[in-house]
Order: structure tokens, then C-alpha cells, then sequence
């Protein structure tokens, strides 16, 4: 089941015109966040961000979907959670442009559609921390700059198989087009070095996510220095500690980091830095008490 349209339906009844401008050029954007004891967490900044990237789209008419009002939302969102017997789950939220004929835009899209759609928890990490591999496939940054999460996937899906390709890999880390450390296929990376926390800059073409924003927040609240930049492959192994987030994980620390050739590049150390341990438990402790 999922919510279509503004309607709970099994999920053979989604169906999609074929003259739809999100299924012929990826005229559209979507956001996943995840609930915590029935609450969406951040919710407000994830429907923030979508209105950018379907402005930046020129998709208009975003008053007759369930984007409307954060409230209207959450009222699918439990309702959906009730339909599948569910306490919490990982939410994806869709908007498509809509049909708008068989050739390119000739104005601003006027009928576009949503979709709500809901999948598991994602499992807890390994004791160890996760596995980070350095791909081949580079972040191709050819969308307007900052990014949007649009519904024009293909530079992550290719990314994504060449991750799963490798076995033992929980996530795999893209460089940008000129080298630099950018981001993971699904998650935004981050590290600490002597008590600072690190993060590549948004115009290395990373997708500036809603907890990337939110943990560097945190950290300045912590009173830890912040920098954002363009960093090499060296400067992730000279980190203290190495971190991943997404909305759906939370911050993730990384036990191995391993080469394009599978090598273990750099390893975790076996207690992490009092810093990470603060920001990890800062996240932790503002999350929806359930």
C-alpha cells in the first residue's frame, strides 16, 4: 500500500501517464526522512528543501498536493504507518511534474503528482563501523549548483551498482569530476581532526542534505570547529574518526576505509575521539523521544 495522489492504494493502482515529465526527463524531486515513535524528524526542512528543487524545476501548483502543509503530510504518513502495522519506517516522499506531452517544457508545469511510499528500518551498523569503499564513478555535478535531490538519478544508480558490486561494502564514497572528496552514493561524509569536525564544501556538487546541515549545527553548538572545503583522498586518512549520515541512518561511523582496489586504506581506531562521541550523542538525544 502507499498513498497516491492523496489516496491510500495498493501499489498497482500508481499509475503514471505516459507523457509524465518525471518519467520522461526527471522533471521532478523526492525527500526520505523516517519517523521516530509515529514523529517525522526534521520534516520541516526536508519539505523546505523539496520546494527548492521543484522551484528550480518551475513546478508550480505545490498547494494541491500533500507538500501543502507539514500537517496534511504527517496525517499520511500515520495513516500509512497504521496501514502497514507500523510504529516507525523510512518514508519517501515524490513529486512528479506531471503530464505535460511528449517533447520539452514550453512552461511551467501545472499538474504535477505525489506519492508517499514507506520501507524498513534500515539495520543497526556494525559494531565495528561501516565499511567505506572509494569508487570509480565520480559525483557528475551537471545539475543547477547547490543540488537538488531530483528525480534524474542515473550518476548515483550507476554509482550504487558499482557499490554493490563489491562484496562486504556498506557504503561507497564518489570524488568529484576533479578529484576531490565529495560525498557517499547515499549519505553526506564527514571527520574529525584534533577535536574539528570536516566536511567537503557544497560546490564540491554534493547534495547538501537536511542532516548535514542539521550535524554541522550541532557541532557548532558543541563549540567545535567547523570547515567546509575541497579535500583529497589524504586528508580522510589522516582522520581521527570518519563519519557518514542520511536521514534514514543517522550518523554512522566508519571502521574501514578501503581503496578503488579494496585495499584498507585506513582503519578505525578502537575507542573514537571524545568529539565524535559528543556529536553522536548530541544527534542521538535530539531525536523524537518515543
Amino acid at each position: 500500500m502507499l498513498i497516491f495522489r492523496g489516496k491510500l492504494v495498493p501499489s498497482e493502482q500508481a499509475l503514471v501517464p505516459a507523457d509524465d515529465h518525471g518519467l520522461l526527463y526527471g522533471a521532478g524531486g523526492f525527500e526520505t526522512f523516517r519517523t521516530y515513535g509515529w514523529k517525522p524528524f526534521l520534516l520541516d526542512r526536508h519539505l523546505a528543501r523539496l520546494r527548492e528543487t521543484l522551484d528550480s524545476l518551475c513546478i508550480d501548483n505545490l498547494d494541491t498536493l500533500l507538500m501543502a502543509s507539514e500537517d496534511r503530510l504527517m496525517a499520511a504518513v500515520r495513516e500509512l504507518l497504521a496501514a502497514h502495522g507500523r510504529v516507525d519506517a523510512v518514508f519517501r516522499y515524490t513529486v512528479s511534474a506531471g503530464p505535460a506531452g511528449h517533447h520539452l517544457p514550453k512552461g511551467a508545469y501545472a499538474q504535477p503528482w505525489d506519492m508517499l511510499t514507506v520501507r524498513d528500518l534500515p539495520p543497526s551498523p556494525p559494531v565495528s563501523g561501516v565499511a567505506l569503499r572509494l569508487l570509480k564513478t565520480p559525483r557528475d555535478s551537471g545539475e543547477a549548483q547547490p543540488r537538488g535531490k531530483s528525480l534524474a538519478y542515473a550518476n548515483s544508480l550507476i554509482a550504487w551498482r558499482e557499490k554493490q558490486s563489491h562484496k562486504g561494502v556498506d557504503e561507497g564514497l564518489m570524488l568529484s569530476t576533479d578529484g576531490f572528496v565529495c560525498e557517499g552514493v547515499t549519505c553526506n561524509i564527514f571527520w574529525i581532526q584534533n577535536g574539528a569536525l570536516y566536511t567537503p564544501a557544497v560546490e564540491t556538487g554534493l547534495l547538501p542534505g537536511v542532516h548535514r546541515a542539521y550535524l554541522l549545527e550541532l557541532a557548532e553548538s558543541l563549540g567545535m570547529s567547523v570547515q567546509e572545503g575541497a579535500y583529497d583522498w589524504q586528508a580522510l586518512l589522516r582522520a581521527e574518526a570518519i563519519l557518514t549520515i542520511n536521514a534514514a541512518t543517522g550518523p554512522r561511523e566508519v571502521g574501514t576505509l578501503l581503496d578503488r582496489e579494496g585495499r584498507c586504506a585506513w582503519r578505525a581506531n578502537a575507542i573514537a575521539p571524545a568529539a565524535c562521541k559528543r556529536l553522536v550523542s548530541a544527534y542521538r538525544e535530539s531525536l523524537p523521544q518515543v
